[in-house]
């Protein structure tokens, strides 16, 4: 007997509207995955051993940081780092950031 396998994009599709509290979830975490790539490409892959982001909440990215020094660092490039998810995840889906210490 053979059985019919659909693509999970579209299961996916099917049963969760774009703004579904399931796909919010899922796009939070590919913000967070394109954060770290993004620090671990401005400051090398060490970076990730001081910093990581945590969640992504009021279109806040909230990064906890165990160094003041590379906290500061990532400030400078906020406005970078904001553009870049922008552009790949549309526009306002991420407005500012926030670090717990």
């Amino acid at each position: 007997m053979r059985k019919n396998f659909k693509a999970l994009s579209e299961v996916i599709k099917g049963k969760y509207s774009k703004n579904s509290p399931f796909m919010q979830q899922v796009r939070a975490a590919m913000v967070l995955e394109r954060v770290k790539e993004f620090l671990a490409k401005e400051f090398g892959e060490s970076a990730l051993g001081r910093v990581r982001p945590m969640y992504v909440r009021d279109k806040t990215i909230n990064i906890a940081s165990l160094s003041s020094v590379l906290a500061q660092e990532i400030r400078y490039r906020e406005q970078k780092l904001i553009e870049s998810i922008n552009k790949e995840f549309g526009r306002g889906t991420v407005e500012r950031i926030r670090f717990i210490q």
